[in-house]
């Protein structure tokens, strides 16, 4: 390097640089940089012998608001996931200045992180005192206005635009941890047909290999144990049978039965899935058995069911209803983990599509009211019947037993009991499943009546989303007081008459 003698005269920086070339001269390029150019008498050519900033991600927004620079990349600016670019013709042309925008908008609920390894970031705008990571990662989510956070022996909260990101190399120690704050809903996405002709692909390779998997495992004595589903009326079946493998076909959850294969055979059909040894829910649950699920794994079954659906509501490509959620389809393996099942009268529909009309199919005490009324049908319809279940995961009883009574049992309707003491403020255990003998977890107990109670409002918009219903169960989001749905107040006042308003609106849609 030559060297350099810097001269300040009345607040303007010059720089003296000692060298052996008789001509050279300086840019200040659109980006910024400041180069150093000499002229090379044996090339007859300009060369750069100098320049600040001395890395390209170092120049001040080179890839603009919320972009990724990455010196060892091509291209050399990226959008985190959940952010696409403001404008792909410019960065087509190389100019990432215009920086990336959200694939789906930030609200204040209903988020979640996505961790970037290893990245160079700018100060932050608050430094909030808590003791822990996890701390950090509570207070940005409990501040709307907070984008990201970061923890390195402090908590860093992030409130504006995000500019001058990096990302090292492996091998460069200099780094941390950066998680910026996106929609759970958010993801990349691609033009329709692209999609379909993708998902068509995809369902097709995953069922041959399925198919062949399950031929090899038996061809080697190694076959997995299985359960095998025959569809019997096959002038109606045909339909879920095809529901069911376009469906379960093309997605994969920890929490979602799997599919294992089908087999079609003139006028027989038979769908093949995952041995589940410890059966339905609803044999736990409302059948007299040895085994008495305790409240540890009842909460633990709550939870796994909900971020199956949440999975299904909006981590698919599509997203998917299923229309017909109840203790009979929640099957559980041999650790009581368990599973979303009988996708027969699922629907799948693109992420754009916020309602859909369709035939009222499902269980009666678990259908919505907006379906028994005609209306266009949301996820909410699972939200509703997900509600509905948690009422009977604690009571362990079925609610539609506690309908049928007199007046006096049908005053003590368990969903209106609950929904009552929550308002009341009153002691929920004296609800709780009565082999259980009050063991419970009273924070988990009141979180589950919580959800539950919100699930069944009136008014879908009042229901959480099953992603929101997870971060409640698993205590990362506070949930207030629900309110007491109006069909409940009724039937307080007059059992009877609430019964039959129900009854006839029920009646009037077939299922």
């Amino acid at each position: 390097m030559y060297p350099m003698f810097p001269i300040i005269v009345k607040a303007i920086l010059y720089i003296l640089f000692d060298f052996p070339y008789k001509f050279a001269r300086f840019v200040l390029n659109v980006t910024g940089e400041f180069i150093l150019y000499v002229w090379n008498n044996d090339l007859h050519q300009w060369n750069s012998v100098w320049k600040t900033p001395p890395h390209r991600c170092e120049i001040l927004g080179i890839c603009g608001d919320n972009g990724i620079c990455n010196e060892w990349n091509s291209p050399l600016c990226d959008c985190p996931k959940g952010f696409r670019p403001k404008d792909p013709r410019e960065w087509d042309l190389l100019d990432y200045t215009g920086g990336c925008q959200r694939s789906k908008p930030l609200e204040c609920s209903d988020n979640k992180f996505i961790t970037m390894p290893n990245m160079r970031f700018v100060e932050a705008a608050e430094y909030p005192v808590v003791k822990n990571v996890e701390e950090c990662k509570l207070n940005c989510l409990s501040n709307c206005s907070c984008f990201a956070y970061s923890y390195n022996n402090g908590c860093l909260i992030y409130s504006e635009t995000l500019r001058n990101l990096e990302q090292l190399s492996s091998d460069n120690k200099l780094g941390g941890d950066f998680h910026v704050r996106v929609s759970m809903g958010s993801k990349i996405k691609i033009s329709k047909k692209v999609a379909r002709i993708v998902g068509v692909l995809i369902t097709l390779i995953l069922l041959i290999i399925i198919v062949l998997s399950i031929i090899w495992r038996h061809s080697t004595g190694a076959l997995k144990e299985v359960e095998l589903k025959k569809i019997r009326n096959l002038e109606k079946g045909e339909k879920q049978f095809r529901a069911e493998i376009s469906t379960l076909g093309a997605i994969q959850h920890v929490n979602l039965l799997h599919l294992r294969g089908f087999c079609v055979e003139v006028s027989k059909r038979f769908l093949v899935y995952d041995y589940m040894p410890k059966g339905s829910l609803e044999s736990h649950l409302f059948q007299n058995t040895s085994k008495i699920l305790d409240w540890k794994t009842r909460y633990q079954i709550a939870i796994g069911i909900v971020k199956g659906l949440a999975y299904l509501h909006d981590n698919c490509r599509d997203c998917i209803m299923h229309f017909d959620i109840k203790p009979e389809n929640i099957l559980l393996d041999a650790e009581y983990n368990p599973k979303v099942a009988d996708f027969g009268l699922a629907k799948i529909t693109g992420q754009d599509f916020s309602h859909v009309l369709t035939t009222i199919r499902g269980t009666r005490g678990y259908i919505a009211p907006e379906w028994i009324l005609g209306e266009a049908v949301t996820p909410k319809v699972d939200v509703f019947s997900y509600g509905r279940l948690l009422f009977e995961i604690v009571s362990g009883r079925r609610n539609m037993d506690m309908i049928d009574g007199d007046d006096e049992e049908i005053r003590n309707y368990f969903p209106a009991r609950v929904a009552i003491a929550i308002n009341k403020g009153e002691d929920l255990l004296t609800l709780l499943d009565h082999k259980l003998e009050g063991n419970a977890n009273m924070e988990e107990l009141i979180r589950v009546c919580k959800v539950a109670c919100w699930c069944i409002q009136d008014d879908p918009r009042d229901r959480p989303t099953m992603g929101q219903a997870v971060q409640i169960l698993e205590g990362v989001m506070q949930v207030d007081v629900p309110q007491i749905p109006l069909y409940f107040q009724r039937l307080s006042e007059n059992p009877m008459a609430a019964i039959v308003s129900q009854e006839t609106e029920t009646s009037s849609s077939s299922y």
